[in-house]
């Protein structure tokens, strides 16, 4: 009896293209994961627009908050560019760039926490418990 032989053990996997080795990603798989990118990094553009615009002084926390955001941004922005390539479809590079911007998700996450804990004194003025 004759051995079949060995499957690419990424074959049949979520997103691989029919008929290719399981290495290379459907197009249309990752153009949702584009998509996703290209909004998140738009909320994190429009939520740093905004923060930075508002009146008040800066203070070390809003630094720090400052500097989270803008490296979160950078990351998701530099995941965003790398997926536009076409060697984003082979997997290896995929996955790579996707741990790129959750980095750039989690930074800009912890900017935004920041940016809040900064603003805590301007808005404690104004609330009365």
């Amino acid at each position: 009896m004759a051995e079949r032989p060995a499957a690419d053990e990424d074959e049949g996997r979520e997103g691989s293209l029919p008929g290719a080795p399981g290495h290379l990603l459907d197009p249309t798989f990752r153009n949702g994961s584009v998509t996703a990118i290209g909004v998140i990094g738009g909320f994190s553009l429009a939520f740093l627009a905004n923060w930075t615009l508002m009146p008040g002084r800066w203070g070390g926390s809003a630094l720090v908050a400052f500097a989270l955001l803008a490296l979160g941004i950078a990351f998701q922005l530099r995941a965003l560019a790398g997926m536009l390539e076409t060697s984003s479809l082979r997997r290896v590079r995929y996955n790579r760039l996707v741990k790129i911007f959750v980095i750039g998700l989690y930074l800009t996450a912890s900017g935004v926490l920041m940016a809040l804990v900064a603003e805590v004194p301007a808005v404690s003025r104004y609330l009365h418990f």
